[in-house]
């Protein structure tokens, strides 16, 4: 069947708009988006920080209201607290650009962080990154295109794991944990960590074998565990996950 080139008029929108009466800050789910009719209503009502989910079955009704809703994209902010003073935007509209091609090289191992970093400066003395669709399509223009089939993994996705990690000061944060857990297990208890990312994994291989040096803790793990093709086929996120596992071994006083 084919889709028509436009949108379609929203069955009962009025009543909709009324019943549920979508204000600022408010989310909301609409199950079968379609058209995305319903949605641009809505979505014009929720504001800057609310959240619009939207649902279909079809890929060619979800790519046509991502359309549609292209002006409501995400904004560019991945805190996890929103307390912290430093959103992704920040980073990405103030940071110089060599420490923005060290955040994007150190973090996500990114090897067009030069390239990106110089092209996102480039594009902010025109005009604020303010969403994630602006940055990742910034992002993807960047990166040279292979010949061939396409990326399993998006261009951009290096970028946000990497702004991700710097805005929640991620590797601080996992520094502080391994500093601080082992010694807080009791006799025999065990601490377990699952790393997503090289860096993270790298460092929790690091600290624990310089706790089982000190000879008061053993490492179970001599090389990480990772899910089993049958766990990765039902849940694919699961695929970089690598799990690592040391025991407290000190005797009881």
């Amino acid at each position: 069947m084919e889709m028509p080139a436009t949108g379609h008029e929203p069955v009962l929108l009025r009543e909709i708009l009324d019943h549920l009466s979508p204000t600022n800050g408010q989310v909301f789910v609409d199950c079968t988006i379609g058209r995305g009719g319903h949605a641009l209503a809505i979505a014009q009502r929720l504001g800057p920080t609310g959240l619009l989910i939207g649902i279909d079955a079809d890929p060619r009704n979800l790519e046509f209201a991502a359309r549609q809703l292209k002006q409501y994209d995400t904004p560019l902010d991945m805190r996890l607290d929103p307390a912290d003073e430093r959103s992704a935007a920040d980073l990405v509209n103030y940071l110089p650009e060599t420490d923005l091609a060290a955040v994007l090289y150190e973090l996500a191992q990114e090897r067009y962080s030069r390239r990106i970093a110089r092209k996102i400066v480039e594009q902010r003395q025109v005009s604020p990154i303010k969403t994630t669709d602006a940055l990742a399509e910034l992002v993807r223009s960047a990166v040279p295109r292979r010949r061939g089939p396409p990326p399993r993994m998006d261009p951009a996705t290096r970028t946000f794991l990497a702004l991700r990690m710097a805005v929640n000061r991620e590797m601080e944060n996992l520094a502080a944990m391994l500093k601080l857990a082992p010694p807080a297990l009791a006799p025999a208890g065990r601490l377990a960590v699952i790393s997503f990312q090289s860096m993270e994994d790298r460092a929790v291989k690091q600290a624990f074998r310089s706790l089982e040096q000190t000879g008061f803790y053993a490492v179970l793990t001599r090389k990480p565990l990772s899910p089993t093709p049958e766990e990765i086929a039902a849940n694919p996120r699961a695929r970089s996950a690598k799990l690592r596992v040391i025991q407290n071994i000190e005797q009881p006083l």
